[in-house]
């Protein structure tokens, strides 16, 4: 206990107190003697700031005779204390004061085991919701949520993935079923949320629950936007201490995805059988043993059997080495180390049939993983007929090789550019490399441009242009040797396809002595030319100036005979005939060959032609030969054409004529003429048919030659060169001309003229 009195400043402000009395227990607990604590100031004992604190505590004075308590540290003891303050007086205070440090030092050990306490709740608090975040998380991604059901009130519990399992947002507020405001029962799950054809299913196995029976089933549901889903669900039941069941507690997983992918699985399966044993190859599964070498064979298919002869328990008791041919089977480790490296191989190898026969056979392994185990999976494929055929291949490229090295011309191969234009060389034969001076090796990199003459360069984008729209192109062209020799060829090139790349195939023939021939025949000709003008011009010549001198022979031998008729023998009288006679043949037989030799000499005007009119002209003008010799000459069906109608007009007069002069004891009495259209040789044909023969078969090809007389026999008056004139018209025309004798049938003149042009 102790007393203080206040003591103030000049404002009236408490500054400290004096002690005024203690007891004993106040004295011991300072440990200081009484004097040196009576009527001392309180600041100078507890401190300034103890002073302070103190006058903060009594600013509220207790009434007189009534206390205040308050717990208050004395700094210098280090001890706390609860003070009863009482008020005496004016300023005069007593305190009793009870050591409370003790009880304070245990309340601070409380308080910091506490603090400490919540610090690990909140630490373990936080690993728990980090816990059930993670929990959450792995139900979210296993699409697993848990779930209770109470089986007093019929309500379900759901975890969040659960919501999310049956479609449904728990945030919204638009579902026929309100997860955040609805209270969910055991029968909204059943009508609302399974699958009808399900719900049966599902009540039944929930019941056999209840009676102690597993809870392990799948079922559909269907979601609030009518997809439908299959879960997996796994409970179990839970009782009270007096074992009556309480609730059922149990999981939920989304399987839709397995369930398809099982289904995936199955049918993958149910193909690859399929394949497996309808394929066309043979298809094995074999171990692999501790020595990396192929074991006994773990599955074959039916292509196995088929084409070993073994039956499928008999290959299963034996190993890729057992069907193996003798002087094969040293490969075996080999082709085993390269599996075994690679995962994979690819090699040819002789299997062994159960009665000995051998097939070749492509083998490709691949390492798989079947069942846990590591084995090989091979597929063999018989290649008994590709061998054969790559046999006939080698075979026909050595022929192919042979000739076209042995070919009298020079061959190449040249790959074709994007341009189009001709690229490098790939293959050329023995006579290129002879006939130009170039190495193989050389060829293959050069170009066809690069063996072409300098002014013949511009024209390879011609024939490449060709090529390309044709497929096939033939030229001349002026190849370069090595030395410098210039080397006349003829190109023909071929377009085709060859390994997917477009190439030209070219056959190059050497054509210098061929030029040399076209050389001198077209001097030969140009000299026949010439010869052949000289002679018309000499025809011309001759048959003009013959005619007024056999002209005054016949005039002057007609008017002997008839100035000295009567006068000769009979004998001088036959010579005067006979000269008569023979002037006038003469002179129509010049007359003829002066009209021959102007055919070519005339200026070819064509224009188009009636031959209907021609026709008609024609018979006037032989008005009195027709007449006279009693002949009916009928048409149909002539065309027009074009040509020049002076010398068309003579061609159907010469026919005409000596279809009417032929002298066989008999005369014509029908000529008829006609006519057809040949589209296809794009030409009429013209036929002049007499009702009887005009020569023997032996002389149709006679009749029309320059100047030749049937001496043999005499068939009509007048002269060949009627016949000859018309051949030679016919042919101006690029047309044909002859003439066809049938026993019993008659004799026809044919001859073809082009299709009038618009």
């Amino acid at each position: 206990m102790a007393i203080f009195q206040i003591i103030k400043d000049d404002q009236g402000n408490p500054k400290d107190m004096i002690i005024i009395d203690v007891n004993q227990a106040y004295i011991s607990s300072l440990n200081l003697p009484r004097e040196k604590v009576i009527d001392q100031r309180a600041s100078l004992i507890y401190g300034p700031e103890f002073v302070d604190n103190y006058f903060k505590l009594v600013q509220n004075n207790p009434e007189i005779g009534k206390g205040k308590k308050f717990e208050t540290y004395f700094p210098p003891l280090d001890k706390y204390y609860l003070t009863t303050l009482f008020t005496v007086g004016d300023d005069l205070y007593v305190t009793l004061g009870i050591d409370i440090t003790e009880r304070k030092t245990l309340e601070k050990k409380l308080n910091d085991e506490r603090d400490i306490l919540d610090l690990k709740v909140q630490e373990k608090t936080k690993e728990l919701l980090e816990i059930e975040k993670k929990l959450i998380k792995a139900q979210e991604i296993a699409q697993i949520g848990n779930w209770e059901l109470n089986l007093k009130t019929n309500k379900l519990w759901f975890s969040d993935e659960i919501y999310h399992i049956f479609g449904y947002n728990l945030n919204s507020v638009d579902s026929e079923i309100n997860f955040q405001k609805l209270e969910i029962t055991y029968d909204i799950l059943i009508n609302k949320i399974i699958h009808p054809d399900d719900r049966d299913f599902l009540d039944n196995s929930f019941k056999d629950a209840l009676k102690g029976k597993p809870y392990d089933i799948d079922h559909r549901i269907i979601l609030p936007n009518g997809e439908e889903r299959i879960i997996h669900e796994q409970a179990e039941l839970i009782c009270d201490g007096d074992e009556n069941p309480v609730k059922m507690a149990g999981i939920t997983q989304d399987i839709t995805e397995r369930k398809k992918a099982e289904n995936l699985l199955k049918e993958s399966e149910e193909k690859l059988s399929i394949i497996f044993q309808k394929a066309n190859d043979m298809i094995s599964l074999n171990l692999m043993n501790d020595d990396s070498l192929p074991g006994k064979f773990m599955e074959v298919n039916d292509v196995a059997s088929e084409r070993l002869g073994y039956t499928r328990e008999e290959l299963l008791n034996m190993s890729p080495s057992d069907i193996v041919a003798p002087e094969k089977r040293p490969e075996i480790p080999k082709n085993a180390a390269v599996l075994i490296e690679k995962c994979h191989n690819t090699f040819e190898i002789v299997h062994l049939t159960k009665t000995g026969e051998r097939i070749q056979v492509e083998v490709n392994n691949h390492l798989i993983q079947y069942k846990g185990r590591e084995v090989c999976l091979a597929i063999s494929r018989d290649i008994t007929e590709r061998k054969k055929a790559e046999e006939a291949i080698k075979e026909s490229e050595e022929k192919f090789r042979e000739i076209f090295n042995k070919a009298n011309d020079m061959i190449t191969l040249a790959e074709l550019n994007k341009n189009g234009l001709p690229g490098r060389y790939i293959e050329v034969n023995d006579v290129g490399i002879k006939r130009l001076g170039y190495s193989y090796d050389e060829f293959l990199n050069m170009e066809p441009q690069d063996i072409v003459a300098d002014e013949k360069k511009k024209e390879i984008v011609k024939y490449a242009v060709d090529l390309w729209t044709k497929g096939h192109s033939t030229f001349e062209m002026i190849h370069v040797a090595k030395d410098g020799k210039r080397i006349p060829v003829e190109v023909s090139n071929h377009l085709f396809k060859m390994k997917g790349k477009n190439v030209a195939l070219a056959i190059i023939r050497d054509i210098k002595e061929r030029k040399k021939s076209e050389n001198e025949l077209n001097e030969l000709l140009e000299k026949l030319s010439h010869s052949n003008e000289e002679l018309e011009r000499f025809a011309y010549i001759t048959s003009h100036d013959l005619q007024e001198p056999l002209k005054a022979l016949a005039n002057f031998s007609q008017l002997l005979k008839q100035q000295y008729k009567g006068k000769f023998d009979e004998d001088g009288e036959e010579l005067i005939d006979y000269i008569v006679d023979t002037s006038a043949q003469i002179q129509h037989m010049v007359h003829d060959l002066f009209e021959y030799s102007q055919i070519s000499a005339e200026k070819e005007e064509f224009e188009s032609v009636d031959l209907k009119k021609v026709f008609k002209t024609v018979l006037i003008d032989l008005n009195y030969l027709i007449n006279k010799n009693n002949v009916k000459i009928t048409m149909e069906n002539l065309p027009t054409v074009i040509a020049n109608n002076k010398q068309i007009s003579m061609v159907f007069k010469n026919l005409i004529t000596s279809a009417i002069k032929s002298q066989d004891g008999t005369k014509p009495s029908k000529i008829h003429i006609s006519s057809i259209e040949d589209l296809k040789n794009g030409e009429y044909l013209i036929s002049i048919n007499l009702n009887r023969i005009l020569v023997d078969l032996q002389y149709t090809e006679e009749i029309f030659s320059q100047f030749q007389y049937l001496t043999t026999h005499k068939l009509y008056e007048g002269s060949f060169v009627d016949l000859v004139t018309s051949k030679k018209i016919i042919e101006m025309y690029n047309g044909r001309i002859w003439v066809e004798s049938k026993p019993n049938v008659g004799t026809t003149f044919y001859f073809s003229l082009p299709i009038k042009k618009d």
